[in-house]
């Protein structure tokens, strides 16, 4: 059974919508520390949803992952039974999925990764090529 990519999508894109809704509802406030302390919050919020949605996005796409068309994407490696399994091949180094996503921050190595993974005409590899079309 293959992973949708359309459930995750839906939850960051549930968790950005509440993110901004607080940030304009302490927008409407004055101005001071509580409220700046707050704002940075969301964001900080923000960057770790985005790291969880790329990792999650990257592991169900190594576990043939259907696409809202309903394609699979098929990566280049025999698919993988879970996300677990992709989660323990492709990070080595950390142990917890719940913590240290840094390295979905870094184009280089989520490039690198893809190359590893998936085909040149992927549909991974287009999204990293035009990062806004993965959010339409």
């Amino acid at each position: 059974m293959a992973y949708s990519l359309q459930i995750i999508f839906k939850k960051f894109n549930t968790e950005v919508t509440e993110l901004n809704r607080i940030v304009i509802e302490l927008q409407q406030k004055g101005g001071n520390l509580e409220r700046d302390t707050h704002i940075e919050g969301c964001f900080i919020r923000f960057v770790v949803s985005w790291e969880r949605f790329v990792e999650e996005y990257f592991l169900r796409c190594l576990c043939g992952a259907k696409t809202r068309s309903k394609k699979i994407i098929k990566p280049k490696v025999k698919p993988f039974k879970n996300t677990n399994d992709a989660f323990k091949r492709v990070n080595i180094n950390r142990r917890d999925r719940e913590k240290d996503f840094i390295d979905w921050l870094d184009t280089k190595i989520v490039e690198q990764r893809i190359n590893d993974y998936f085909r040149l005409n992927s549909r991974v590899k287009r999204y990293v090529r035009l990062p806004t079309n993965c959010l339409r």
